[in-house]
């Protein structure tokens, strides 16, 4: 159950996040033409960017909140989910 935890934490979740958004990303700039396959990429990015946005609020909230949790991972992971999220920010200007 501990190993379940360990892997379940909002730093790998926000891994996830990124390399689900990433793929969709690849699959839209990869396969334009097929219009099914542009939607289902379109809305795979649109909740993978959801998610993350979700997960580095929760993240920030924890690293803010709890000191033991500060942990050079869990703030790499988060400030990288971050950059992630201010790129598409500022892409979308």
């Amino acid at each position: 159950m501990a190993a379940m935890s360990k892997f379940m934490s909002l730093s790998s979740l926000i891994l996830v996040a990124i390399g689900v958004s990433l793929a969709a990303a690849a699959v839209l700039f990869t396969i334009p033409a097929n219009p099914l396959i542009w939607q289902v990429a379109t809305w795979t990015l649109v909740a993978g960017l959801v998610g993350l946005l979700v997960l580095v609020l929760v993240s920030g909230y924890v690293l803010a909140r709890d000191r033991a949790a500060r942990t050079r991972w869990r703030i790499a992971t988060f400030l990288f989910g971050l950059a992630c999220l201010v790129t598409v920010a500022l892409g979308s200007f």
